[in-house]
């Protein structure tokens, strides 16, 4: 099961996406779950997830983030208007697309 941590300022929004992804993996069978976390609690969570989407308002904080993630493990900014509109089928497939590697 791939666990991929979703983060944003206060991890309010990123909780919302990460329901909608978890509902849309479960429908399409992927063996994915998601969780979020608020950027002051990323360096604790960090350690426990296999890839990171963060959102677009902190991208400014991406080379931090990826400094704190362990051996290297894929991160990549989610796409701006599809952040805005909660577009998590779009979210998904971009993140499977370019999973290998991700950045």
């Amino acid at each position: 099961m791939t666990k991929i941590l979703i983060c944003c300022i206060s991890g309010t929004t990123a909780t919302m996406l990460a329901k909608k992804i978890n509902k849309l993996a479960r429908d399409q069978n992927r063996d994915i779950i998601t969780s979020a976390t608020g950027q002051d609690n990323f360096a604790i969570a960090a350690p426990l997830y296999d890839a990171f989407l963060i959102g677009p308002h902190i991208t400014y904080k991406l080379n931090y983030f990826s400094s704190l993630i362990p051996d290297h493990k894929p991160i990549k900014v989610i796409n701006g208007s599809d952040y805005i509109t909660m577009n998590a089928e779009k979210i998904l497939n971009d993140f499977i697309a370019g999973q290998t590697p991700v950045s």
